[in-house]
């Protein structure tokens, strides 16, 4: 992620893989095109918008969601990325 990075922590979370499918179904239903992978005690959210205008001028960047379960929170950090295929 660039330029555009911020970090926020979060209370523990019991139950990361339900926050990200929540998170995708809201994503989702305000019509981004998402995609996601969770790993253990991380998980990377990646969301796109559509639209002729943005796939001519930046068909390749996505809002960057990273999540990473510690022993005292959640590290949420948000930026924008390159969109990665099948991620």
């Amino acid at each position: 992620m660039g330029v555009f990075k911020k970090e926020k922590m979060y209370p523990p979370i019991p139950n990361l893989q339900a926050v990200i499918q929540n998170f995708i179904q809201y994503l989702n239903s305000d019509g981004w095109k998402t995609q996601y992978k969770v790993e253990g005690n991380k998980a990377v959210v990646q969301a796109q918008k559509g639209g002729i205008l943005r796939d001519i001028i930046a068909a390749d960047r996505a809002l960057t969601f990273t999540f990473e379960q510690l022993p005292n929170g959640v590290k949420v950090t948000a930026g924008i990325g390159k969109w990665i295929q099948n991620l």
